[in-house]
């Protein structure tokens, strides 16, 4: 129900050059980014996240799949009982300064300077959110053992999406000392890592994308994506499908034949737009680029040269995450958002009472770690 939640609080959602020495950008612009090739039969994702999926390391990578984008990171630790209290609350900072590392490749300064921030996020976050995070998940446990509308879980996520909303003011400061000490060959592989992420979306739900020239290849203009074949949908489909039902299950158990028809139709009917929401994707990409390139050209006591407070382009840059300016995409986020509900509902209702008494025993569980952790 926790990652669930996440997902219907609208949290969805990006290697080096290829033989080629890429031209450094001017200071201050925004970075291009070539497309990523992958070879054939090779599981997507660097060398040392390969490592850990041949290993089994799976709470390792649940952790890690979480902080895939900077801005995910608060939402880690509202929903830190999601496979993370196993691994180890205190290490989230170590956890999150790794997964930075591999996008930009700190230097000692910069990486002893985002690990302190990132202890002071997590010392906050213990310190006024585990207890209410607990409190919710007790009424969660409660909400479990009845039948739920659409319309109460769509409440909860809101409630999800209040609790992230606390983030954003205390990340702010650590996002912007990071984003003036970076150089732009920093902002490059962050460009890079970015264009990674959406080319993996792409080739996921799209296929892949149209052949380019080596010219085209160096724009800052997203690779236009074309209409997905029958087979790519069936593909995505079937993706969506796996990735729902491992969500489903780590609530439930096994899920019923039954659910399992019921959450195939729903997403099969689904308003699902995959065109849609990688130019959504696109545009977020974007404008974080723009946002660390314009706070780059601030320092830490004075603003830029046109007047810019510091922390005026990332504050931005959070407030179209939760608010896009696309035309349209907040209405469609939010039809997203009541299907997602209307779905778990089916597949809550559809709960054998052996299934009910698994999601509350795993919710208590989640609470009981979470009281916890918050003990001084």
């Amino acid at each position: 129900m926790i990652r669930a939640a996440l997902r219907l609080a609208g949290l969805s959602g990006p290697s080096g050059a290829h033989g080629r020495t890429q031209p450094k950008p001017p200071a201050g612009a925004v970075p291009s980014a070539p497309p990523t090739h992958r070879t054939p039969g090779r599981p997507p994702g660097p060398a040392w996240l390969r490592l850990l999926r041949a290993r089994g390391a799976r709470p390792a990578l649940e952790v890690l799949r979480a902080l895939r984008r900077l801005w995910v990171l608060p939402a880690c630790l509202v929903l830190s009982g999601c496979g993370m209290v196993s691994l180890g609350y205190p290490r989230l900072p170590d956890l999150g300064l790794l997964y930075v590392q591999r996008q930009v490749s700190l230097n000692d300064a910069q990486a002893e300077q985002v690990r302190e921030d990132l202890q002071q996020l997590l010392a906050w976050h213990r310190r006024t959110q585990l207890l209410p995070t607990a409190d919710l998940l007790r009424r969660w446990h409660t909400l479990a053992a009845t039948d739920l509308s659409a319309e109460q879980l769509c409440r909860e996520a809101d409630t999800v999406r209040d609790l992230l909303g606390a983030m954003a003011p205390q990340a702010l400061p650590g996002l912007v000392r990071l984003a003036q000490s970076m150089d732009a060959d920093q902002r490059q592989a962050l460009a890079r890592a970015q264009q990674r992420q959406l080319s993996e979306f792409r080739e996921a739900h799209l296929g892949p994308p149209p052949a380019r020239g080596w010219l085209a290849s160096a724009r800052a203009n997203p690779v236009p994506s074309s209409e997905p074949t029958p087979a790519t949908r069936a593909a995505s489909l079937e993706r969506r499908l796996d990735s729902a039902t491992d969500r489903y299950e780590r609530l439930y158990g096994r899920l019923n034949t039954a659910q399992r028809q019921a959450l195939r139709e729903s997403l099969a009917q689904s308003s699902f737009d995959a065109q849609r929401l990688l130019a959504e994707r696109e545009r977020r990409s974007q404008d974080l680029l723009q946002a660390v390139a314009n706070t780059a050209q601030t320092t830490a006591a004075a603003p830029s040269a046109t007047g810019t407070e510091p922390a005026a382009p990332l504050r931005g840059w959070l407030a179209r995450l939760q608010t896009s300016p696309t035309p349209g995409h907040t209405a469609y986020g939010l039809a997203l958002q009541r299907e997602g509900c209307a779905q778990m509902a089916t597949v809550h209702r559809l709960a054998t009472p052996e299934q009910r008494q698994h999601a509350m025993a795993t919710l208590a569980g989640y609470e009981a770690d979470l009281r916890r952790l918050a003990q001084p």
